[in-house]
């Protein structure tokens, strides 16, 4: 009896053993017995993953996110105090701000009423129409759709939809009317701080060189990105030429919509070293990488 239980029980450790030597790694065996990647109770509890190519896959999405990020945040965050400054002496009418305003729309005001350079001026500052923002970036949205990247997808979209009602929602919250003229050049609805057409222009501009710099020659970026400045610009100077708008909406608008595309940025993780990044050559071998 004593035998028989002595083989039962040395059965059962040999058996364990087996298990054992199954599921672990002895010092001076040639090759894991589990399957490489396979989590294991440590990277479980730890929350750490296999290495891959000898690189800690959490890298790009660690610190060095937050590296990426942190500029963007710290930018965005400049130009919505700027906002929020100007929005502040608007709203209390400060005077030094309004006698600026003033002199400004006097020098820059066209005097052409009812000429061709009204036509002109009116071509000029469509960029800052949502319609036209919304023409820009609907390709491209569906473009980066069609090729299954979302978060660059999403940085568009978020970009083009939300300056629209975050410039209407201040616009209310400060309630300045526009300047007014005997003989006005054009008509124009609503309130005054921010410039619609300033925050859309800086918003397309900011999205498009995002969205353009992997296409585009090192020697190139300096003048598109100084064409998309001056193409905001270019609308900005238009609303107060056409006597719609004051220096200070329009320099408002201008800070609003570049802290949306910031903000989108970071949230997407569309910059270098983020998540949602571009390549640094061109489109086709950012489509490649998704199939």
């Amino acid at each position: 009896g004593h035998a028989l239980g002595g083989q039962s029980a040395g059965r059962a450790l040999e058996s364990a053993q087996r298990r054992d030597h199954r599921r672990f790694r002895y010092p001076g065996q040639d090759r894991p017995l589990l399957a490489p990647g396979r989590p294991t109770l440590t990277t479980l509890t730890t929350g750490s993953l296999p290495s891959v190519g000898g690189k800690d896959p959490t890298e790009t999405s660690g610190s060095g996110n937050n590296a990426g990020m942190r500029p963007l945040l710290i930018g965005a965050s400049v130009l919505a105090a700027i906002v929020a400054i100007l929005g502040v002496l608007v709203d209390q009418s400060v005077r030094g701000l309004l006698e600026l305003d003033l002199a400004v729309a006097s020098a820059l005001r066209f005097q052409g009423a009812g000429s061709s350079g009204v036509t002109v001026l009116q071509v000029l500052t469509s960029p800052g129409l949502s319609v036209f923002r919304f023409v820009v970036l609907l390709p491209v949205a569906v473009f980066f759709a069609l090729w299954g990247r979302l978060r660059v997808l999403g940085f568009v979209l978020l970009a083009g939809l939300s300056v629209g009602p975050l410039t209407t929602g201040l616009k209310e919250l400060v309630g300045r009317v526009r300047p007014t003229a005997d003989d006005p050049l054009v008509a124009a609805d609503g309130l005054s701080f921010p410039s619609g057409h300033s925050s859309g222009a800086a918003t397309l501009a900011g999205v498009a060189l995002v969205i353009l710099w992997p296409l585009l020659r090192p020697r190139l970026r300096p003048w598109v990105t100084a064409s998309l400045i001056l193409l905001a610009l270019c609308v900005a100077w238009t609303r107060i030429a056409l006597g719609v708008h004051y220096l200070s909406d329009t320099v408002g608008g201008l800070a609003l919509g570049a802290a949306v595309v910031l903000v989108s940025m970071a949230v997407f993780g569309v910059y270098p070293g983020g998540r949602g990044r571009l390549p640094e050559h061109g489109w086709p071998r950012l489509a490649r990488k998704t199939g």
